[in-house]
């Protein structure tokens, strides 16, 4: 029995690699078609993660800033503050003076304004800092709009000139994505050359 299936595995792979060596340029121009649409699609979603990604940042104490305030300023205090409060300066403090640690107290109070590591998500392009749900917000309208646009496609399918227009138009949104993602990565490496200054 074990010679018998022996010999049909050999047919199977023989007859196999007679289909690959099929595999000319047509079949290559359709494989990689498929892929580019599910390059796409996958771009779409993937691109949340970093659009719509967590970053660091703190309050702004702007009797400390300057104008050339950053993420990490060396006169913040030691103590641990979580990022939607904001250290109490003690009396006698002259606003514009060079703030340190100990210019703080140990008192807290709301803060109102955010100092981000980078500007590069809409977290902080829309200062949504402490506003966890509504960075959420954004994915959750992405995912029902790709709903509602699925249920309406299959509907309007049917009409064979609605067909060829949503062709077009899912090649013109596949276009305007690439060229996002594109300005996306060119201000990523463009700030992140200028952190590296």
């Amino acid at each position: 029995m074990d010679a018998e299936n022996f010999g049909s595995n050999q047919e199977d792979e023989i007859e196999i690699i007679e289909i690959m060596k099929k595999f000319g340029k047509y079949q290559k121009v359709q494989y990689f078609y498929a892929c580019l649409a599910a390059f796409f699609v996958t771009m779409i979603h993937v691109n949340y993660v970093f659009v719509a990604g967590d970053l660091n940042y703190r309050c702004r104490v702007p009797e400390c800033e300057n104008q050339y305030a950053v993420y990490n300023a060396t006169w913040w205090p030691n103590s641990t503050i979580d990022r939607c409060t904001r250290p109490k300066l003690k009396e006698g403090i002259i606003v514009g003076q060079p703030c340190t640690n100990e210019s703080f107290t140990d008192a807290v109070e709301e803060c109102t304004d955010w100092m981000y590591e980078t500007e590069n998500t809409v977290m902080a392009t829309l200062n949504l800092a402490c506003q966890p749900w509504k960075s959420n917000l954004i994915g959750t309208i992405h995912n029902m709009g790709t709903l509602f646009a699925m249920l309406m496609s299959g509907w309007l399918i049917d009409s064979k000139e609605l067909l060829v227009l949503s062709g077009y138009n899912l090649i013109q949104d596949c276009v305007i994505v690439l060229k996002m993602t594109i300005i996306t990565f060119k201000f990523h490496m463009k700030t992140s050359r200028m952190d590296k200054i």
